[in-house]
């Protein structure tokens, strides 16, 4: 993947702007002091006020889409050599869809540190990589000092466009594993309420694939850090797969999906006996038939593999993935997808549609409910073909019933009928009145 600069003002309708907590109004002038290398007009973005511990001024740059940011680049203000302004240290916050729009995320790194580090001049450029990378469509750079003192800053952002589409994921918390080996999504950015995450991403998009060994600590990060794990007799798992909500931007055709997953089964760690995918356009009600993907189990080869499963280009926006336990533990470490912009609006399903009804709109959804038409056509159409495949059966098996009796009443007949000769005359022929003369 190309790495490109973010932050410069871009061609087309899709301008990326630089703006602070105070000049919202001034954007186009913002936007022209941020820029890295450029020493006009003040030489570089400066708060109003002076930057202290509460870390309250910061300078949002606006991205419009979905981008994966992987590193950034500060300047302080040069200014002709009069400037003596500059970050020796910030923070990074973002912000994407499936947040709610006062939620920001707060960067940390694996270890859990959120300071960068800034500069020490006013001229030159420091890069920072941010492992791990984010995702968002708005950054905010936020300076940080110990001390009350002016900050000034030009930033540039390093990454490129996120195609994928996929905004957020929600599942149970992994669990620990012994002492040692913790396996949660440890970078999770989005709600975990009662051992449930919702409405962020994690180590499940982050790129980083275990190994086969989990209780390895290659990057020194923990053992197990790569992997999200499950275990089948964890409270309310016992009899229940795991099952994850995938959100995406937008209505997509899917293709295929990608799991990176562990298969140490002296361990109790199995690949997935099978799994079911389901989709919906709303987020709530998940229809037609899911798709079903079967696993062979693998009690030989106890290496980390990718599986595929094939999605058929099915549509949605949101896709259901249920996990069943093939042995004790299930750890999932990657997962991406094939998907297409379906290109096409749908209306909201009567399920998001939060308003209480109204007296009459109850009775006519009950006059609906007991004979009115249903809701879509593909429901009333595949109630028809069932219908018809009953009727079917049933004449099928009511013609089976009139042949079986049929052949009994006829058997019983031919038994209360005159006994018969099995050879009804000598040689075949017909038993005739002979005459004798005694004479």
């Amino acid at each position: 993947m190309a790495l490109m600069y973010l932050s410069l003002t871009s061609r087309g309708s899709n301008v990326t702007y630089c703006r602070d907590g105070v000049n919202f109004a001034h954007e186009k002038t913002v936007t022209f002091r941020c820029r890295l290398r450029h020493d006009k007009n003040g030489g570089a973005w400066c708060p109003k006020h002076m930057v202290t511990r509460e870390a309250l001024e910061y300078l949002e740059v606006n991205l419009h889409t979905m981008h994966v940011v992987v590193a950034v680049q500060t300047q302080g203000r040069f200014g002709n050599g009069m400037g003596q302004e500059y970050a020796e240290v910030y923070m990074l916050e973002y912000w994407r869809p499936s947040f709610n729009s006062n939620m920001w995320a707060r960067w940390k790194d694996r270890s859990g540190r959120q300071m960068i580090p800034g500069n020490s001049n006013t001229y030159t450029v420091v890069e920072q990589r941010l492992d791990p990378p984010v995702l968002a469509t708005k950054i905010r750079i936020v300076p940080f000092s110990e001390h009350v003192r002016t900050v000034c800053m030009r930033v540039e952002l390093v990454g490129y466009r996120w195609h994928e589409g996929l905004l957020s994921y929600s599942m149970p918390q992994g669990v620990q594993r012994g002492a040692e080996v913790d396996l949660s999504d440890r970078t999770y950015d989005g709600r975990e309420e009662s051992g449930y995450l919702s409405s962020g991403l994690g180590q499940l998009v982050d790129g980083q694939k275990g190994q086969d060994i989990f209780r390895l600590d290659l990057m020194g990060h923990g053992k197990g850090y790569e992997w999200v794990g499950w275990r089948n007799d964890t409270v309310g798992m016992a009899g229940h797969p795991v099952e994850i909500v995938f959100e995406f931007d937008r209505v997509r055709n899917f293709s295929a999906m990608y799991l990176h997953t562990n298969n140490l089964f002296s361990k109790d760690v199995q690949v997935f006996s099978h799994a079911k995918v389901h989709f919906s356009i709303g987020g709530h009600q998940f229809f037609g038939e899911p798709v079903f993907f079967s696993y062979m189990p693998d009690v030989i080869m106890e290496h980390a593999r990718n599986v595929t499963i094939k999605l058929h280009n099915r549509v949605g926006r949101y896709l259901r993935l249920q996990l069943y336990f093939a042995a004790k533990w299930i750890m999932i470490s990657e997962v991406s997808f094939d998907s297409d912009d379906h290109g096409k609006e749908y209306p909201l399903q009567r399920d998001e549609v939060q308003t209480t009804p109204s007296r009459d709109d109850r009775a006519k959804s009950v006059g609906a409910s007991a004979g009115g038409p249903s809701g879509g056509t593909d429901n009333s159409g595949s109630k028809q073909y069932i219908g018809l495949v009953i009727g079917v059966l049933t004449a099928v098996i009511l013609l089976l019933m009139g042949a079986i009796m049929f052949i009994v009443v006829r058997n019983r007949r031919l038994k209360s009928g005159p006994g018969h000769s099995v050879l009804p005359g000598a040689f075949g022929g017909a038993e005739k009145g002979v005459t004798i003369n005694m004479k």
